[in-house]
Parts: structure tokens; sequence; C-alpha cells
């Protein structure tokens, strides 16, 4: 069972302010989930007042989607400064999904090298993001996020809830996108494809052209995402009935499939569309070698 979210910060909280301890920390929720949010209460608890947050608060922020080198050896900078009133340095990455292979190594060679009372937190909206000599060094803090079903929202929204994770915003924004809509024919295809391969080919054509808005990448991510957890833990859930046609879909691909294949598919369809969200792959094919992955092809 999944800490709450208040005992996670009673933990962190602790866990600043030992020294001799762990120095680094990954904090992992889905994206629009508040996890800055929540760090900020934390780090401000801890370093007390306004003028300490400045001197030994440094927040690495992603710029277009990208934390690059010249970032993460920026905090040698910061590193050099005089600790204010001997309180924690505390260093937040956000997000560290951001960081490509060169600056996830140097920030690598800093973790190793960092002196005492100087601590690390990596924020991720997905912690197989990250490289694991990363999360190796690393303690990991999973924030829970609320899957319940709310009698009070109309069915739309309960429905994009559940894909989302509980995430309210990301929930807007899937309905916004007719995102329900487009994860039924993501259903479709998978039921489907496997006798007649021209519904597959044809959603790709459609969905996945060169003009395909972002947006709707995003959507597909999503999508693909939430699939991919469903998978992980389908033999110890019970089959929802919040979407249609998705407990039968999901019993007919991952019912004959080890715990270790689909580790092992997970690993492959995230790696997928990490690389082309930061080495610029073809999304078409991208997204036929998802569909082909899922399908156990």
């Amino acid at each position: 069972m999944l800490d709450s979210v208040g005992h996670i910060k009673e933990k962190l909280q602790i866990l600043l302010q030992r020294e001799n301890f762990s120095n680094a920390f990954i904090v992992s929720a889905p994206k629009g989930s508040g996890k800055s949010k929540t760090i900020l209460e934390i780090v401000e608890k801890v370093l007390v007042s306004s003028d300490i947050r400045c001197s030994n608060l440094l927040w690495v922020k992603s710029e277009k989607e990208k934390i690059l080198i010249a970032q993460i050896r920026g905090i040698y900078n910061f590193l050099g400064k005089t600790s204010y009133n001997k309180k924690p340095r505390i260093i937040v990455i956000d997000p560290a999904d951001c960081l490509n292979a060169q600056s996830s190594n140097a920030l690598l060679k800093i973790l190793e090298d960092c002196n005492s009372n100087t601590y690390f937190i990596l924020l991720t909206n997905n912690l197989n993001n990250l490289l694991r000599t990363v999360r190796s060094r690393c303690i990991n803090f999973k924030l829970p996020v609320n899957q319940n079903k709310n009698s009070g929202l109309d069915d739309k929204m309960n429905q994009s809830l559940y894909i989302t994770n509980g995430i309210a915003g990301s929930a807007k924004a899937l309905i916004e996108e007719s995102g329900l809509e487009f994860y039924q024919l993501i259903l479709e295809v998978l039921d489907k494809f496997d006798k007649d391969v021209q519904i597959l080919y044809k959603f790709l054509d459609k969905y996945f052209a060169k003009d395909m808005s972002e947006n709707k990448w995003s959507v597909f991510t999503m999508v693909v995402e939430h699939i991919l957890s469903k998978m992980s833990k389908f033999e110890f859930t019970n089959s929802s009935d919040i979407i249609p046609d998705e407990s039968r879909v999901f019993k007919k691909l991952f019912t004959s499939l080890s715990e270790e294949r689909k580790g092992m598919i997970s690993m492959q369809i995230r790696e997928l569309i990490y690389k082309c969200d930061t080495c610029s792959l073809s999304r078409y094919n991208v997204a036929l070698l998802v569909f082909l992955k899922i399908r156990g092809i």
C-alpha cells in the first residue's frame, strides 16, 4: 500500500535534515499531479525562512522540455557558496525526465562527489525515464493519486480521471482533445488488427501523419502509459467497467503474458516513446511499434 502524501512529506522533511544519510531522492508522480508544489512546501519547512530559501535552494527547471549539461554544471557554482546558517542546501531538478544522456551523466558525477548537508530532489513524471545509474543513487518516493470513481462527476470525467491516474488537469485536457473517443479507437485497433492489419494502418495514416498535432501525441502517450500500468498489475486487480470494452480487450491481450514478459514490453515501449520525444524519431513508426509490442508481435 502506498504511503499517504502527508506521510511522504513528513519522511522527506526528516531526511532532508539528517546528515550522513542518502543525499539524493526521486519523487515520482504523473504530470500535473502537483509534485512541484508538494516539494516546495517541504523545502520551505526545512529552510524555515525566505532568506535561507533564496540562498540554500537551487531549482533547476527545464528549458523547452530539456535540461542541458550547462544547467547541471551550473550546480557547481551553487555548491561553491557557503551554506546560510549551516542549513541544508537543496537542489531540485524539475522535471528530471528532461535530462539527456550528457546531463544525466554530469548529474551522476555531482551526486557521487557531493558533500554532506547537500540534498538533491529529482522530480519525475515516470521513473523509467531516468538512467538506471541515477535511479540507483536515489531513494524513491512515489506520490499517490486518487483513482476512485466519484459519483458526483459525469461519466466522461470519471473515465478521464481513470485514464489519467486521478489527475484533474490531465483529465480535462483529455476530454478537450476528444481523448476518450481516441482511446476507444486504440482499443478497437488492438482488438482487431491481428485479423485485419489494415485497421491498424488506417488508424496510423489518419492520426500519425506529419501534421499530427502535438496535443494528439500527448494524448496517445498518456493512453499508452495507462495501458502499460494496467498491464503490469492485470492479474492483481479486478477488471474495470469504467471504459467500455477495456476489460475484454485487456483479458485478450494480457492473460497469457508472464510478469517477465509484461515488464519487458513496458520497458521497451517507454524507451521508444522517450527516444521519440528526445531524438526526433518518426511518430508514425514509433506508434506502429507500440501497437505491435502491446499486441505481443
